[in-house]
């Protein structure tokens, strides 16, 4: 054997007995290699400036896995009480060899230990060019997806991971402390249950100190998109939110308890009106304390109004889908002050408010901006501009009360038709208190029906003074210098007004409260005072008039009292028919007017319901003739059953009926005579069938006055 042969043999006898020996002894034990525990410290540092206290880095022989690396301990001191125990790399010693330790294949496996006596388990691999975490996970938390770090650039970075409410409590017990305390919100308890599992996906750039919130779910059922910029102590947040609608007015009823005040009202009205889910942004700055300023929330979205503000037949409403988009500023958290803009496109929604007959139509472009600047613990004032519109122009202030109740100021209404009006007022408690003044109003649709019952309206009560130079009343009368004092509560009324009607005044009194419903008209020509179509056009041309109407509550059925001077009688075929009958000395002069029979003053007094016109008893009179009317009117059928007297010389009967005592004893009651014809009207009302009894034409009532008055002595 040559010495060669000798040396190569004993190099590998030594090397067979030196890697039998570090078996051996991985075998039963292991090999320090402070070298790596070295390198291990000062590649973190390195690589993003973490200092780690390594124990130390043993090399073992592993059952199953073979050559490993132990490291019993790591401590990072960048952070509190961070432990990282039981770390076992399995390691491949030729690819160490051939790529060095970075880029080997090493499958590593670790527990740690976090300062809130949490304990995760942790499994990475390393490749070629990056690392991936396979398992991370705790009682609480878990990731879902593996998170792949690339080697040589490992920005950015991908987690999926689900966790409950305690593993937010244990991670971020400081900040759930300080929103609690400065702001009473308690968010674990407000965003989570127990014992439920949530998603969440995030992405983190060290590099850039950014984190970026794709999904975070919550018991609200909240999309949440958050991006966070992290530099020099402070946290530039801006979240992207989409909340269903239910949700969102719980959050509202959170934040607005600091108003102190009752928000009951208002966040119903909120909660009635949000529709579908609402977009909200939040862009603010904070520091490690959680002071946030330069705070932005835009909300924007859609509101559903389905309103009906009262009981009536023809009611008000409010019905459509409005987007709606707000910006809120506030330079910071420790002020009261705020900046609101925000706009609302009401083209979809139509709307009707009967008392002043104003309507929005359906595809009616009309855009409602406001602006304001306010302390949310005072009155807030909003500015209320319309743009963008084709007829209805809103503009003026409305303020929020630190009380909740809504004050009108300078509101301009106008639509370019039946509306140019200012309110000023309130609404408290559902109480509305309103002065409206101004060029044009129309009140047409305040139709007066009878409703007794006691509803739900919207209002409690209503108050109204209201002037404007042109107003439109009911059956198309124009009035000029209108005015009008209404006071409503439920079922009970007052209303004063009074006005011009082509150039004739008039004065309107109504009361009507839990007994009995009265209203008086005084005008100094009535046939202004009603519509073109109304039936009184049909007798009467023109007159003063005062009418009384008197209505108990619970009765269908009205009393009224209308008492005429200056009056006109149209011709009708009723009328003609009932002068054609034979005639006296002076009838004939009162038939020489075409237009009709003048008379100088009258009465009329009847029952009305929807049927009849009841218990008819009527007379007119004039210097020739006197006339009476009694009877009923069929209103479905238009039917007339009346009888009366007609009696000629009226005003020779009306000298003789102021002499003392004899005069009532000869004449009798207004609208009778010495002489009478009686008569019978019946059949169609548009044309009767008159008839009188020749018996009764020179019937002298002498007799039957007598008679009457005997009667009555005796019985008194």
């Amino acid at each position: 054997m040559t010495r060669n042969k000798k040396i190569i043999i004993s190099i590998l006898v030594g090397l067979v007995i030196v890697f039998s020996s570090i078996f051996i002894k991985l075998k039963f034990s292991s090999i320090s290699i402070p070298y790596l525990k070295t390198k291990i410290s000062t590649l973190m540092l390195d690589l993003n400036g973490t200092i780690i206290d390594v124990d130390q880095v043993k090399l073992r022989l592993m059952k199953d896995i073979g050559f490993a690396i132990e490291i019993p301990n790591i401590k990072i001191n960048s952070f509190n009480n961070i432990n990282i125990n039981n770390t076992i790399a399995d390691i491949d010693i030729f690819s160490i060899l051939f790529k060095g330790f970075l880029d080997s294949d090493i499958n590593i496996s670790s527990r740690l230990d976090l300062y809130s006596e949490q304990s995760f388990d942790l499994k990475i691999v390393s490749r070629d060019s990056n690392f991936i975490i396979k398992e991370l996970v705790s009682d609480n938390f878990f990731i879902s997806e593996d998170i792949i770090i690339e080697k040589d650039n490992y920005y950015p970075i991908d987690i999926d991971l689900i966790f409950t409410k305690k593993f937010i409590e244990q991670n971020f017990k400081k900040y759930l402390k300080i929103v609690n305390e400065d702001y009473a919100f308690d968010l674990s308890n407000f965003f989570f249950d127990e014992n439920i599992f949530y998603k969440s996906k995030l992405k983190i750039n060290l590099d850039y100190k950014e984190l970026y919130i794709e999904r975070f779910d919550n018991k609200h059922n909240i999309k949440l998109e958050t991006k966070i910029n992290y530099f020099d102590g402070e946290y530039k947040i801006n979240l992207k939110s989409v909340i269903p609608n239910v949700n969102l007015t719980k959050i509202f009823n959170t934040i607005s308890k600091k108003r102190e005040t009752n928000n009951d009202k208002i966040l119903k009205t909120l909660s009635d009106s949000l529709y579908k889910e609402q977009n909200i942004e939040v862009k603010l700055v904070a520091n490690d304390e959680l002071k946030p300023k330069e705070i932005e929330i835009i909300a924007s979205g859609q509101l559903s109004f389905n309103y009906r503000f009262d009981e009536n037949e023809d009611f008000s409403y409010l019905k459509g889908i409005a987007p709606y988009k707000i910006n809120l500023y506030k330079k910071s958290l420790l002020d009261d002050f705020y900046k609101i803009s925000s706009n609302i496109d009401l083209i979809n929604v139509h709307s009707y408010i009967r008392q002043i007959n104003l309507v929005k139509s359906k595809n009616e472009k009309l855009v409602l901006t406001v602006n304001s600047t306010f302390d949310l613990k005072k009155d807030i004032e909003l500015r209320l501009e319309t743009k963008n519109t084709d007829n209805l122009s809103l503009n003026g202030n409305i303020a929020l009360s630190k009380d909740n109740h809504l004050i009108f100021n300078n509101l301009y209404v106008s639509n370019k038709d039946n509306a140019d009006f200012s309110i000023n007022g309130s609404l408290k408690n559902r109480n509305l208190i309103a002065k409206i003044t101004g060029d044009v109003i129309d009140l047409s649709k305040n139709i007066i029906k009878i409703n007794d019952k006691v509803k739900g309206n919207y209002y409690q009560s209503e108050v109204y003074n209201i002037f404007s130079r042109i107003a439109y009343l009911n059956s198309g009368v124009l009035a000029d210098d209108f005015s009008v004092k209404i006071n409503k509560k439920k079922n009970m009324i007052k209303v004063e007004s009074k006005g011009n009607i082509l150039k004739t005044s008039f004065d309107y009194i109504r009361e009507k409260d839990n007994e009995a419903d009265v209203s008086v008209i005084k005008s100094a020509n009535i046939i202004n005072t009603v519509g073109a179509n109304h039936s009184a056009r049909k007798l009467i041309k023109n007159g003063e008039a005062t009418l009384t109407s008197y209505r108990s509550i619970g009765s269908t059925q009205t009393s009224i009292e209308i008492d005429l001077a200056n009056f006109t009688l149209i011709n009708t075929p009723a009328s003609l028919k009932l002068l054609s009958l034979p005639s006296f000395s002076g009838l004939s002069s009162v038939l020489n007017n075409e237009s009709g029979i003048e008379f100088a003053y009258g009465k009329l007094a009847y029952k009305v319901n929807e049927d009849a016109y009841s218990d008819i008893n009527a007379f007119a009179v004039n210097d020739g003739i006197g006339l009476i009317v009694n009877g009923n009117i069929d209103r479905k059928n238009k039917k007339l059953n009346l009888d009366g007297q007609i009696s000629p010389l009226h005003l020779i009967s009306g000298i003789i009926q102021k002499i003392p005592f004899f005069g009532k004893l000869l004449i009798g009651n207004e609208g009778e005579g010495i002489l009478a014809v009686e008569y019978t009207m019946v059949g169609s009302q548009d044309n009767p069938e008159v008839s009188s009894n020749p018996l009764t034409i020179f019937k002298p009532r002498l007799f039957q006055r007598t008679i009457d008055f005997l009667n009555n002595n005796n019985i008194n």
